[in-house]
């Protein structure tokens, strides 16, 4: 708080004194505005500070931060899932070369024996 909890009324009294005085015309123009204007600065932060105004900034912040955090959530499992698709692509890749490796292999042992039987 502005105060502590044992001058807020003071406060307050200022407060609404000064604004009265200011609408009534009971002081000079400048002082009047001057009086108002901080008046209603000293309302504005007895307002903002109170605990329900808190707790409403509170909740909005957390409802930032939640919402933030899913959608940080959300970005990791699709980089996640990315990660393991080019993974899967890799493994894949690596599997069919040695498929076409051992076929060729399979290629050149039926050709080898081929011409074996055919000399005989």
């Amino acid at each position: 708080m502005i105060l502590p909890d044992e001058l807020s009324p003071l406060g307050h009294s200022a407060a609404i004194g000064s604004v009265a005085a200011a609408y009534f015309g009971w002081l000079p123009p400048l002082v009047a505005g001057t009086a108002a204007l901080l008046g209603a600065v000293y309302w504005a932060l007895s307002v903002y500070e109170m605990r329900t105004v808190q707790n409403w900034k509170v909740r909005f912040i957390q409802g930032r931060r939640a919402h933030k955090l899913a959608r940080l959530r959300a970005e990791e499992k699709r980089v996640i899932a990315q990660i393991q698709a080019l993974e899967k692509l890799r493994a894949d890749k690596v599997e069919a070369k040695e498929l076409v490796a051992t076929a060729a292999d399979e290629a050149a042992q039926l050709v080898i024996h081929a011409a074996l039987d055919a000399k005989l």
